[in-house]
């Protein structure tokens, strides 16, 4: 029980790292950057909506597994992945999954 409650604590300081780096980037560049959901076209107009797993969650939740406390290094995790990862990332990864479904 105590394992699980503590990937929920680290996916939650994911989750607030994902926002806070976000929020900076669009701060800092103007850009929207998705934070929670992520639209994509693809080229033959089929519509995609998915939160950003591939390219920001998963990287910043591995990353927790380097440090001590594995909650704050998720955090920063986050913080970086949010703020450093563009959402050019993410369509290029749905569209090669929406390829190989045939979409």
């Amino acid at each position: 029980m105590r394992g699980l409650f503590d990937l929920f604590k680290i996916a939650n300081a994911v989750f607030a790292g994902l926002w806070i780096g976000g929020t900076a980037r669009q701060m800092l560049t103007g850009q929207p950057t998705s934070i929670w959901q992520h639209r994509h076209v693809t080229e033959r107009g089929t519509t995609m909506t998915n939160f950003p797993v591939i390219t920001k969650f998963w990287p910043a939740f591995l990353l927790s597994l380097l440090g001590r406390p594995r909650w704050l290094a998720g955090l920063l995790g986050g913080i970086l992945a949010g703020a450093l990862v563009d959402d050019s990332y993410e369509d290029a990864v749905l569209e090669i999954i929406a390829r190989r479904l045939g979409f």
